[in-house]
């Protein structure tokens, strides 16, 4: 069932006797790509908030690297990279980037890193993804030194990993 079916559904019990554990036991029924809470107002009515969940996006097959958009400036990242060769182990690293913590140099030498000769060319090459690209970038470039590393195992392990991780958060 979807958020506004869900509500909707909801809303024709509300005028009768539902308890929250009844209202939260319907919720519990709605898509995990929701969040849901449900309060009392003052004048004891019951307030249902419904929305969806911003989703994480593949952006690199071979390190499984995935992005999550929280606002206009701020990703959440994750993704794994081989850390040793001969016992083919990988480390999973997730880390938040608020791009605008990042002064503008700084993210101009990042950038030319990628191939990207400097802001208009990082717009031609990226339209409307920009920021994100700039969060990529950034990630990729200080993962080792400011992202946290979450697990580390077989190739395959890490994988799983990331999977799990991005259905969960």
């Amino acid at each position: 069932m979807n958020a506004p079916d869900m509500k909707e559904y909801l809303t024709h019990f509300l005028e009768g006797d539902l308890s929250r554990d009844d209202v939260d036991l319907v919720l519990s029924n709605l898509s995990s790509d929701y969040r849901w809470s449900v309060d009392l107002t003052p004048e004891n009515a019951i307030q249902i908030e419904i929305r969806k969940l911003p989703e994480w996006v593949l952006t690199d097959d071979d390190s499984m690297q995935h992005v999550k958009k929280i606002n206009a400036d701020t990703f959440s990242l994750i993704e794994m990279g081989l850390i040793n060769p001969d016992t083919e182990r990988y480390e999973v690293y997730t880390d938040t980037i608020c791009i605008k913590d990042y002064p503008e140099k700084e993210i101009l030498d990042i950038i030319k890193v990628f191939g990207y000769n400097d802001f208009n060319h990082l717009m031609e090459v990226c339209g409307d993804k920009v920021n994100q690209i700039v969060a990529e970038c950034i990630f990729e470039h200080n993962e080792s030194f400011t992202a946290e590393p979450v697990f580390k195992g077989t190739e395959e392990d890490a994988i799983r990993f990331i999977q799990s991780y991005i259905k969960q958060n």
